[in-house]
């Protein structure tokens, strides 16, 4: 994607979003259960698999001299194993649109991961801050 499209695409997220994104990681282990609930329908789950399903195409043909980086540090990602997916969508039921990416294996383990992926997001949505929100009943986080 060039430069002007990859910026008129996170516009259109922002647009879509109205100023509020969920930021969702997701791990190797939870791909079976988001698979699952993709082909129950689940709305959320089929946003979150469309990103990282994405993400994957783009680490696996991307060219060796220009590999997908890590979201958080500079290094490069030339395979998907063990890393962490980061999912920016937003939060709305209708979403047609986010932003994914990758975290290497280093930044995955990170104690700070959270943190490290946020401070990477403010360098496309400078005003970004996180906000906890505890989930209802039933709810996984």
């Amino acid at each position: 994607m060039s430069g002007a499209a990859w910026a008129e695409a996170i516009r259109e997220v922002h647009r879509e979003a109205a100023g509020v994104l969920g930021v969702h990681f997701v791990r190797s282990e939870d791909a079976p259960a988001l698979l699952v609930d993709s082909m129950l329908g689940d709305a959320h789950a089929i946003q979150l698999m469309r990103a990282v399903v994405g993400c994957l195409h783009a680490i696996r043909t991307a060219p060796k001299r220009t590999p997908t980086l890590c979201l958080a540090c500079p290094r490069p990602i030339r395979k998907p194993d063990g890393a962490v997916f980061c999912v920016a969508i937003p939060d709305r039921p209708d979403a047609s649109q986010g932003v994914g990416s990758a975290l290497c294996l280093r930044c995955a383990a990170a104690p700070d991961r959270n943190d490290r992926a946020y401070a990477a997001l403010r360098r496309i949505w400078p005003d970004l801050r996180p906000i906890e929100v505890t989930p209802g009943p039933g709810a996984v986080q």
